[in-house]
């Protein structure tokens, strides 16, 4: 069973490798909060074709997250509707 088809399959591919390649100090941490299970499985497929170094710098959080991410990043920068404390009104936020 398959969750990509070839083409998808071959677009995470071609993608991820440019972005390792050319663009490898672009991202420092990503976090991916609120994975539903669907996500989860999507990734078992994505991540064989990133290298590690990219693979180690994405967490997924599900939906008791908040601990995880505040570890990292203040509340005080993470916009109230992800349960942080920013209004971000300064930002462009509501």
């Amino acid at each position: 069973m398959s969750l990509l088809n070839k083409k998808g399959r071959e677009f995470v591919k071609i993608a991820s490798t440019l972005g390792q390649n050319y663009y490898p100090e672009i991202m420092w941490q990503m976090y991916v909060i609120n994975t539903p299970i669907l996500f989860k499985a999507a990734w078992v497929v994505i991540k064989p074709f990133l290298n590690e170094k990219s693979r180690n710098r994405i967490k997924l959080l599900g939906g008791k997250y908040q601990k995880e991410l505040f570890k990292i990043v203040d509340p005080d920068n993470v916009p109230t509707v992800v349960g942080g404390n920013c209004t971000c009104e300064d930002k462009g936020g509501n």
